[in-house]
Order: structure tokens, then sequence, then C-alpha cells
């Protein structure tokens, strides 16, 4: 309550001061020339020059007749009225309806308003991460992209700084961004297979899942580099898909899922897309998938999500449920085999930094962890290791 009384003092002292300064100060009326003093003065002057013969006889009778005539037009003339006001009560009238203005809305405001109501910022972000707030993930990441965009300009030929940047564009799903800077990068070294199928995907997410043939010569360039890439192996036979050719994009599928490492968090996630696409097309593919895993069994509800999504929304599905991952590791993260499935699956889904990341904090867990997960993080090609 104190604050609101405080908010309609300012108000008023604001409108008031404002109002004051608008005030139109009315002018003093002016002398009137009607004064017989002053018209006799004026006579007697104009007679002493045409006596003096400073004036012609026209002259000055021309000059008398005139002075005589304003004088009797200014005389005729309605005088002005009065002012009711004098200056200081104006002002005082204008502070004291201004006030009432102002208190007058605050009040209505508080009959009427939904002060209660919280902003639209505020539904949206988690406490204390605010547009502004440096601990916002989404502030973080603009920061994160302006320092990798003056690194690449520094160094334009770094093809690392490139593809770092095309994984923080992608990120902030900034994607005709990111293929910019994946096809810089995968220019800059032909061989890298890595940056050809991040650039392939993220042109795949700027074309909202179609495989243009940019994206598709993109993924052929990385398989070309990494014939085991799975990013690039299953867009391919999505491609397939795309063309009409639902035999062979599900050969391709199904040779994909049975290549998959132990614990490949994007398996689950091909094989309800293999298994749709075979209800969809009538076709039988009964036995030709390997057994499921052991383990948590998919929620069959995110399935069949997941199963409606095209190749683009698919993988940010399979991003979500990464994110998911890394916030449970966050509450336990006494989980070897938790963060090596984070690592992997950050490498899977191309993000290096993120990977490193967690393998960072991973290193901070229970010290009798550190060599179990050195090594799988050699073996994943982590940077940093």
């Amino acid at each position: 309550m104190t604050i609101w009384i405080l908010l309609t003092v300012m108000i008023a002292m604001a409108c008031a001061a404002l109002a004051v300064a608008l005030v139109r100060r009315q002018e003093e009326a002016p002398a009137r020339l009607g004064d017989s003093e002053a018209l006799n003065r004026q006579l007697a002057d104009i007679a002493a020059q045409a006596a003096a013969g400073a004036l012609p006889p026209e002259t000055a009778e021309t000059l008398r007749a005139e002075t005589i005539r304003r004088f009797l037009a200014e005389d005729a003339a309605p005088a002005r009225p009065a002012r009711p006001l004098s200056r200081i009560a104006l002002s005082v009238a204008a502070v004291a309806v201004a006030g009432l203005v102002a208190l007058g809305a605050t009040l209505l405001y508080a009959k009427l308003g939904r002060p209660d109501l919280a902003s639209p910022l505020a539904t949206q972000l988690p406490p204390g991460q605010g547009a502004g707030d440096p601990a916002n993930p989404a502030v973080q990441l603009a920061g994160l992209i302006t320092q990798l965009e003056a690194k690449a300009r520094r160094s334009p030929k770094d093809a690392g700084t490139l593809k770092a940047l095309g994984a923080a564009f992608m990120q902030a799903e900034r994607y005709a961004d990111s293929a910019a800077a994946y096809g810089r990068a995968a220019h800059l070294a032909p061989g890298d297979g890595e940056a050809a199928s991040a650039e392939g995907e993220a042109l795949t997410r700027a074309a909202q899942g179609t495989i243009t043939p940019q994206a598709k010569a993109a993924f052929v360039a990385a398989v070309a580099d990494d014939p085991t890439d799975p990013r690039a192996r299953y867009f391919l036979a999505a491609y397939k898909d795309q063309q009409g050719d639902h035999a062979g994009a599900m050969a391709d599928w199904i040779t994909l899922i049975r290549s998959a490492p132990p614990g490949a968090p994007w398996a689950p996630q091909v094989r309800a897309a293999v298994e749709h696409t075979a209800a969809q097309n009538h076709m039988d593919i009964s036995g030709q998938l390997p057994p499921q895993p052991a383990g948590p069994a998919i929620n069959p509800a995110a399935a069949a999500q997941i199963q409606q999504m095209n190749p683009a929304a698919q993988k940010a599905m399979i991003g979500s449920m990464v994110g998911r991952l890394a916030a449970r590791l966050k509450v336990n993260p006494k989980d070897p085999e938790g963060w090596i499935n984070l690592m992997r699956a950050r490498m899977v889904l191309g993000d290096r930094p993120a990977a490193a990341s967690a393998y960072r904090d991973a290193l901070a867990g229970d010290p009798s962890d550190r060599p179990q997960i050195t090594e799988a993080a050699r073996q994943l090609g982590v940077p940093g290791v």
C-alpha cells in the first residue's frame, strides 16, 4: 500500500509541474492612448514643430487629425476583461487540478486494474532468469555467439571456430546462419565429415524438414568422409523416403539401427520413425529390427508424438530428451554411465562444445569415476580430453 501512495504523490507532483509550465500567462493590458494628458502632449508637440517651421502646415494638420482619430478610435474600443485570477492563484489552481487528475487515475486503476497479473515475460522465463539476467541461458547463448562471431572475424580460416559458431547458431534455432557457418568450415576442411553432416542438418531444418539438394550433397560428403556418420545416414535414408523410395529408405534405416552402438540415444527415435513409416506404407519388417535393448521403455505418448514428426522435428525431440538427461545429471551427478551417455549424445548431435562441457562436469564428481569417464570421452573424441 505504501508503494502506491508514494507513486501517487510522485505522479501528482510531475503532473503539477507540467501543468504550471503549460499555463498560459495573461499579458498585462498595454497603456491606452486615450489618456487626455497624453493626447494634449502630442498635439502641443505637433504645434510646436509647425510654429518652428519643422513641419509644413499641411503636414502638421494631417498629423493633428490622425492623432485625434486614433484617440477617438481607441477610446471607443471595448476594454479587455479583467483577469479572474492572479498569477499565484492560477498556479495554485493548476497544481490542484493536476493533483486531482493523478489521484483520480490512481484510484481508478486500483479499482479496475489488475496489478496482481504477472508480466508475459515472467510467465515464460524461470524465476531469476529475466530477459537481461546473465543467468538466463538465452542471454548466455547470445553472448557466446557474439564472442564466436568476433573470433571468426579475427581468424576467418579457423574451421574449429566456425564449427563452434555453427553449433551455437543451431542451438539458437538460427538454422540458415548455422548452415552458413558449417558450410564455411566444411569448405576450409574438405575431409571434415562432421561439419558437412551438420551443414546438411541445418539446411534441412531451415527448409522446415525438407531435404534439399544442397543438404543431400552435404550428407553425401559427410558419408564419403565417415561412412558410419549416423546423422548423415539417417537423413540420406529420409531423402529416399521423401522421393518415394520407401523400400530403399527402410533398408537403410534398418541397417543404421543394427549398427547403433549400445546406448546410442538416437536409436529409439529412429526405430520409432521406422516402425511408423512401415505401418504407413504397409511394409512388413517383422524380424528385421534388432531386439529392444534392456532399459527403461519409451513413453508410448512420446513415441506416438515422435512418429508424427518430420525428420527435423524428430531431431529436435532427440535434443529435448538429451536436455532432460543433462538436467537429471545436475540433480544426481553420481552416475558415470549417465555422463557417458550424455557425452555420446552431444557428439552424435554434433554439439562438441556441449560434449566438452559435460565431460568437465562429470570430472567434478566422484574421483573414482574419472578414469572410466576420461577413457569413454577419449574414445568418443570429446574435445579437450
